[in-house]
Parts: C-alpha cells; sequence; structure tokens
C-alpha cells in the first residue's frame, strides 16, 4: 500500500527520535538530525506512487579532526592516489602531482584544498592514459573528494 508522503515525513521523525537523533532543522521534505557528533540529512521526493528516500550520515566530530571539514561559507576538495602510478589533478591551470599512494590511506597526506562554492574542472592525468576531465559543482560547506585508482 502506498502511503502519502506526510505519514512518510511522520515516520522518520518518529523513528530517529526513538534512535536518540534530534530532529534540528527541518523544511519541506528535507530533515536534518543531529545525534553525538553526526548529522543527517533525509530527503524525500515524490514521484507518482513512489517516495524516494535520500539518507546521508556525516561524522562531523571524526571529519573535523581529520581536516575534511570546509572552512565557513566554503567548500572543501580532497584528492588521494591510490593507483600504481603517480596521477596529475588539474584545477584551472594549476597542476597538483601526487605521489603513488598519496592520500589513499590518510587523509593527513591528500591534497586538501579550501576553495570558493562554484564550479571546478578537473582534470586527472595518469602516464600512458587519455585524461579524464570531472565538472564538480561545490556548494558552501560541502567538501568533494576524489580518488583516482
Amino acid at each position: 500500500m502506498n502511503k502519502p508522503i506526510s505519514e512518510v515525513e511522520k515516520f522518520y521523525r518518529q523513528e530517529a527520535s526513538k534512535t536518540g537523533w534530534t530532529l534540528k532543522k527541518s523544511e519541506p521534505r528535507i530533515f536534518r538530525f543531529v545525534k553525538r557528533g553526526k548529522d543527517a540529512i533525509v530527503s524525500l521526493t515524490r514521484s507518482g506512487d513512489a517516495t524516494s528516500i535520500k539518507l546521508a550520515i556525516r561524522d562531523v566530530t571524526l571529519a573535523n579532526s581529520e581536516g575534511l571539514l570546509p572552512d565557513a561559507g566554503k567548500g572543501r576538495l580532497v584528492f588521494a592516489n591510490a593507483h600504481s602510478s603517480p596521477v596529475v589533478f588539474t584545477i584551472g591551470e594549476t597542476d597538483h602531482k601526487l605521489k603513488v599512494g598519496q592520500g589513499a590511506n590518510s587523509t593527513k597526506t591528500a591534497l586538501n584544498k579550501s576553495v570558493a562554492p562554484g564550479s571546478y574542472k578537473v582534470i586527472v592525468k595518469i602516464p600512458g592514459q587519455p585524461s579524464q576531465t570531472e565538472l564538480l559543482e561545490i556548494g558552501k560547506d560541502e567538501t568533494w573528494g576524489i580518488i583516482h585508482g
């Protein structure tokens, strides 16, 4: 039986509360919960008789200790190389060379940049292979990571 979206919303608010999550912010069909250094965002989308549910959980305490949270009002780019060859990430006109394994096992050695919100074209170059292009739309307070390999 298909439930009205209002019942799905009610279900998520009740169940989150039962497991210790506190509703911090609510917009139509989007809910942000917090619990002991973690954030959870639930987004509901209705299409015909179906409801799509997206859930993202962020460990703010861990992300902060790893240097992955963006500065206020900024975005953050994090790049790592898990490939067996060096890799070059080009952002705008600047090349960033990463050694084999750099950032693959620890964010402390990854390329970690604070950036203004906006659109970014990232070109990934590995010796002997064609370049790959990624287009990123980074919002404020968002962190994006690319791990090649």
